[in-house]
């Protein structure tokens, strides 16, 4: 099975700066692989909401267009390290429909902040360093250093006088540094067989390990105990979820995942037909209250 290709992670981690000169943080995202049509607008929506402060609000739990982005914590499924070269595929489904039918996966990103701890222009592009490990044996291993890369649109550098610099040598300081990168990725190759691979080497180390995971350690090259380190990975499939009604009218969503969105079916028999309820998104809330007229109804869940 070939193991190639890039990841790219968000989620937010904790900041170290032992020295107190640079605070580093990483934060885990769901965008489309950099070979999608969609990527830049959806790595510019990312870009643009973290210059805002509105990096949390402008994530979506259910993606309806690959513009838009997730901030998954640090859980994932397999998918979301699966990509395709040629083919399209979206959340490990080849030739999906439109809107997706022209994207190459949902895969993980990090979203890496570099800030000087007093406002001042020290850091730099130049001086960051960022290495993922995978806990399989290494498939996505890689480290990435920038001294002879460049600031773009997706790597932001912002100075103290408040100017912003989306071009230039990456060895200009500033005071904050944003930066989009990613990691190896597994490819599936373009076929449902090749997904399928890839999926069931995720789930063995899941079955072996407990967990598959990526780390992130990103560090200040002229100073590393300034560094953060993240985590995101696929756990064990929880428990299927199910639907219980409670004597005050309450429906709720038992083995629900936070992050996880749910259809709730209705029907009258439970033969059918059944018929869209509600949709929790999510995972914001687990109960909806159910009315209707019916002398009986059937409820069912489905993950979204």
């Amino acid at each position: 099975m070939k193991r190639t290709f890039t990841l790219l992670a968000l989620f937010v981690a904790a900041t170290v700066a032992t020295n107190a000169k640079t605070l580093i943080s990483s934060t885990w995202v769901l965008l489309p692989n950099q070979s999608s049509p969609s990527w830049s607008s959806a790595a510019d929506n990312v870009i643009k909401n973290a210059l805002a402060g509105t990096l949390q609000a402008g994530s979506v739990a259910t993606v309806v267009h690959p513009s838009q982005y997730t901030l998954p914590g640090n859980k994932v499924v397999p998918e979301n390290f699966i990509t395709s070269a040629s083919t399209p595929m979206w959340k490990g489904v080849l030739n999906p429909a439109s809107p997706f039918e022209n994207e190459r996966g949902q895969i993980v990103w990090a979203l890496i902040e570099m800030r000087s701890d007093d406002g001042s222009d020290s850091v730099s592009f130049a001086d960051l360093t960022a290495k993922f490990v995978s806990n399989d044996g290494g498939s996505l291993n890689l480290t990435l250093n920038f001294d002879n890369s460049a600031y773009t649109e997706r790597a932001v550098l912002i100075k103290a006088d408040g100017t912003m610099k989306k071009s230039g040598p990456a060895s200009e300081k500033g005071k904050v540094v944003l930066v989009l990168v990613w990691s190896e990725m597994f490819t599936g190759g373009g076929t449902s067989g090749g997904i399928a691979e890839a999926k069931n080497w995720i789930q063995l180390t899941v079955s072996q390990k407990g967990d598959f995971s990526l780390i992130l350690t990103a560090e200040d090259k002229k100073d590393p105990t300034s560094r953060s380190m993240s985590t995101v990975n696929v756990v064990r499939s929880p428990v299927a979820p199910r639907v219980s009604i409670g004597n005050n009218g309450i429906l709720t969503i038992n083995n629900h995942v936070a992050w996880q969105s749910y259809r709730i079916y209705e029907a009258k028999d439970v033969r059918g037909p059944w018929n869209l309820y509600s949709v929790i998104s999510g995972g914001n809330t687990a109960s909806i209250p159910v009315t209707g007229a019916f002398p009986a109804q059937f409820f069912r869940v489905q993950v979204q």
